[in-house]
Parts: C-alpha cells; sequence; structure tokens
C-alpha cells in the first residue's frame, strides 16, 4: 500500500507540474496555451508567442488581458467565443483572465482545473486555458450593473488586490468582452510605444473612439444636464496602466464601476467613463480599433489592432448529439464548455451559411494573410502629438534631433520620464494637467506660456506622446465636497449632477 501511495502522490505531482508554472518570482500562473507545439505555431502577421515575448522593451508577460463573458444560452457564448479565441488570438498573451458568473455547470465543466477561493469568487487555473474567475456576486445579466459592470469590478480586484505579487509586474491591463479579437504583436507595440513615451506614470485609461478623445465629450450618453461629467466616450475595449489600476484599489473593491452603472441606468462601455472621471485619469487614445457590426469576413480591414463585435454563430462548437459531430471531434474536452481539438475549428462553421457571422477563427486567418502594421509613434496620427515638457532624465541619455526638433533617449537601456507638461493640442486653461503625480499642484496657463528654453530651472524639450488628455471637474463638485474624507468609494450619479439628470426619451 506504501507503493501505491507513492504512486498516487508522483501522478499528483506530474499533473500540478502540466497545470502550473512558477516564473522567476514565485508566482503561480496558468500555461495558458504553452505546449512547445502551440510555441511554434504561427500566429498574427507570421509571429508567435515565443517571438513576442519581448516587444520593443515591454515584456508579454507585463500587459494582463481581462475578458468578461456569460453563461447565458446554456453556455453557447463561452463555447462559440471563449474557446474560438483560447485556439487563436489567446495564445499570443502570456495573461489572459475570463470572469463569468459561478454555476454548478461552469464549475463542473473545471473540473480539471486547479481552484483557488476568495470572498466574492473563485479562480480556475486551467492548463492551456485562461485562468477563469467565477463570481459569487454577479449575474448572467447580459447588459447593466449586476453582470458586465459587477464582473469588471471583479475581474480588475482579483488582480489588484488579491494576486498583489502578479500585480507588482502588471504594466497595462487589457478588458474586452467576449466577442473582441486582439491583434498581440499590434496590441504590444501599441503597449510598448506608450511605455516607452514619458507618460506612462500617469494614472492612464485608453479606448478606441476617436472621435471623442479630443476634445473632451462634456455629458453622458442618454442623460440630459450632468455636463460636469467629462470623459472620452464608450470604454468598450480599454486599456488601464498600473498607476490607474493603483487608484481603483478601494473603487473596485467596493463595486465602484457597478455603483456608476447603476447610478446612471447605463452599461460597463459607458459606465467605465463616469468612474474614470471621478477618479482624475488620464484619457489617451486606443489606435486601431474597429467594430464589426454583423458584417461577416466583408467587413475585416488590414490595418487593425482590435476588433470588437465579432458575432460567431454560437451553437457551432456545441457537441450535442443533435448536431451529428464526427466521431473524430467528439469527446476530445480540451476547452472548458466544448468539444473539438484545440488546434481546429468546429466542423459545423461556414461563412457563407452564415454571412453576417464572422468569429475569431476567420480573423485570425484575415490578419494572417492580409494583416498590415498600425500607424504608431508618428506625428499626426492616430493621436499622437508633439508636446514641450520638462523631463526626469539624465541629460547623457537624452540626444535631440536637428531636423525634426524631437528629443528621444540614446539608448533602448533608458525610457523617457515626463516631469512636467507645458502644452499639448488639449493644454485647458481652466484645467492644466499635473505637475507630476507625487506634487499634483497645478501649472498655471501663464507659467506654461513664458516657459522658454527653461522651465523653473529644468530644460524644456520637445517630444511625441499619446494625446493625453485629463478627465478633470469632479473635484470641484459637492458630491467631491461631501465624500472627500469617506474611506470607500462613492459613485457619482445621476442625482449628483447639477442640475441633477434626466434620462433622454
Amino acid at each position: 500500500t506504501i507503493w501505491m501511495l507513492h504512486l498516487a502522490v508522483l501522478a499528483l505531482l506530474l499533473h500540478l507540474a502540466n497545470v502550473l508554472t512558477i516564473d522567476a518570482i514565485g508566482v503561480i500562473t496558468q500555461r495558458n496555451g504553452s505546449h512547445e507545439n502551440v510555441l511554434k505555431t504561427k500566429r498574427s502577421n507570421g509571429t508567435s508567442r515565443e517571438a513576442l515575448k519581448n516587444v520593443d522593451g515591454l515584456k508579454n508577460e507585463e500587459v494582463l488581458v481581462l475578458v468578461t463573458s456569460t453563461s447565458i444560452k446554456e453556455g453557447s457564448f463561452l463555447r462559440a467565443r471563449i474557446i474560438s479565441a483560447v485556439n487563436t488570438w489567446m495564445k499570443n498573451f502570456m495573461n489572459v483572465f475570463v470572469i463569468v458568473e459561478d454555476t454548478f455547470a461552469v464549475r463542473y465543466s473545471m473540473r480539471h482545473c486547479v481552484h483557488s477561493d476568495f470572498v466574492h469568487y473563485t479562480s480556475f487555473d486551467c492548463p492551456n486555458e485562461p485562468t477563469f474567475i467565477l463570481s459569487r456576486n454577479c449575474t448572467r445579466d447580459y447588459y447593466g450593473a449586476n453582470g458586465p459592470c459587477c464582473k469588471v469590478d471583479d475581474g480588475i480586484n482579483y488582480l489588484v488586490n488579491d494576486r498583489p505579487r502578479l500585480f507588482e509586474h502588471i504594466k497595462f491591463i487589457l478588458h474586452c468582452d467576449d466577442d473582441e479579437y486582439w491583434r498581440a504583436d499590434q496590441t504590444l507595440k501599441w503597449l510598448a510605444a506608450v511605455d516607452n513615451s514619458g507618460i506612462n506614470h500617469f494614472p492612464i485609461i485608453a479606448n478606441g473612439d476617436p472621435y471623442t478623445a479630443r476634445p473632451l465629450n462634456p455629458g453622458l450618453w442618454g442623460w440630459d444636464n450632468c455636463k460636469e461629467i467629462k470623459t472620452g466616450g464608450w470604454y468598450q475595449p480599454l486599456m488601464l496602466n498600473h498607476a490607474a489600476l493603483e487608484k481603483m484599489k478601494i473603487a473596485v473593491h467596493d463595486y465602484g464601476i457597478k455603483g456608476s452603472c447603476h447610478g446612471f441606468d447605463i452599461t460597463h462601455d459607458v459606465g467605465v467613463g463616469p468612474f474614470a472621471w471621478q477618479l482624475g485619469l488620464n484619457h489617451i487614445y486606443i489606435p486601431g480599433v474597429k467594430g464589426n457590426r454583423h458584417a461577416g469576413v466583408k467587413g475585416f480591414t488590414p490595418a487593425r489592432l482590435a476588433v470588437h463585435y465579432l458575432k460567431p454563430f454560437d451553437d457551432e462548437d456545441y457537441c450535442n448529439e443533435e448536431k451529428r459531430w464526427p466521431a473524430s471531434h467528439r469527446y476530445n474536452q480540451t476547452i472548458v464548455l466544448g468539444c473539438g481539438s484545440v488546434e481546429r475549428r468546429g466542423p459545423f462553421h461556414n461563412t457563407t451559411k452564415h454571412a453576417t457571422h464572422a468569429d475569431n477563427y476567420d480573423m485570425f486567418e484575415y490578419f494572417r494573410d492580409h494583416g498590415e502594421n498600425v500607424v504608431i509613434g508618428k506625428e499626426g496620427e492616430n493621436h499622437w502629438v508633439r508636446v514641450r515638457v520638462t523631463l526626469s532624465n539624465s541629460p547623457e541619455t537624452l540626444q535631440t534631433d536637428p531636423a525634426t526638433g524631437l528629443t528621444t533617449v540614446v539608448s533602448a537601456q533608458h525610457k523617457l520620464q515626463v516631469k512636467q507638461l507645458l502644452s499639448s493640442p488639449t493644454f485647458s486653461k481652466d484645467d492644466p494637467l499635473q505637475a507630476t503625480l507625487e506634487n499634483p499642484s497645478k501649472i498655471s496657463p501663464e507659467e506654461a506660456q513664458a516657459a522658454g528654453e527653461l522651465f523653473k530651472g529644468d530644460k524644456v524639450y520637445s517630444i511625441l506622446i499619446p494625446d493625453l488628455v485629463h478627465l478633470h471637474g469632479y473635484d470641484a463638485t459637492e458630491h467631491a465636497k461631501r465624500h472627500k474624507d469617506s474611506k470607500h468609494f462613492q459613485a457619482f450619479t445621476a442625482s449628483d449632477c447639477s442640475p441633477p439628470g434626466k434620462r433622454q426619451n
């Protein structure tokens, strides 16, 4: 019996070794598709996750993707959307979280995973899959405060408050719904450019709305009045950097996004806006984001970073007897709630029959064959602008191009760091940007305008950055004054507007 016990222990250790990886900092994470054959598989534009370990100084492991989903329609969203994402774009990211409501059916399908219990949710680390977070507080609602808004709170809270050692090394989080496709090579290239631009120590939120990125959009969709609220439009998908996530620790623990959604009777794509404004975040633009509203493969274009509103045929990956799955496909359940191989789509995928439904497989194959680079870091394109700044860098680490007048670092071993922003196309006389995160005193317009080659003893440089817009104005509201000493986050709602918000018909 002793040798049988030894064999059982050995089998358990081998199973855990397959499921978990302990990285250099001792954080246990899921392997998320890191088998050797997957690493060698060609991905977007001929790249692989192995080739994307480090992009322009940004490590893949410093980025995390959070996806909200739901088990409605008997789990068809998980089958048709998450499974195809796992098979395609998710393989190129080292950290992917999927959050869904906690149900018996979803739990049962994850019985092969290692789980950890927390106060509001249970996480499941599954081999060759994302980390799944099953929320006990959030509902399966497709829209609104109790469903997706609540899940965004839980997903971010899981990272920033329950996984502190992992959060310490995360520079950016991307959030999306389950109908999003990310091109990993373009996404990492853009995030690296943001990281290298010198502004990444400011708390930043980003979305892909070009028409609301500048000037700032006063008010809120669906509501009259509330003009004191300044947002950047629809935040789906969105990006948050580490500094922004730090500011959100208390707010997401207290379900602040859910509170904002409830206070305006909206869902997360709009509700994140007043939430970010209340925290005083800074907005930039995600380039190359496009919606595909029931356009199918006809709506694809090559120079994209992300595509939203992919609409797969929900039942194509549902393995049941009625669908007559071929024997070669059936019972090969390597992914949650589905059949089929991790290397090929289900047998019922038909882009001709379902002309308005395009999925992650279609997107992957299109970008593999036709993908083009998104323009990033070029003055005047995709909201990259020339600004005048002072820098925290030592002069010997900087170089200025005499032809353009733009300053950059002398080598990749250094990073620009903006000390004070003195001018930009969105520089506002009523609310200049913060001088530094550590010293939030304002720079007066007169001081900025008068700055020549020196500002307060520091040399003034010209650099290129993503257009940075401060979501300003909350501090001047009565709501801010009432709750300035509160230890908990109190969401700003329609009744707090002056005059009170009025729902549009």
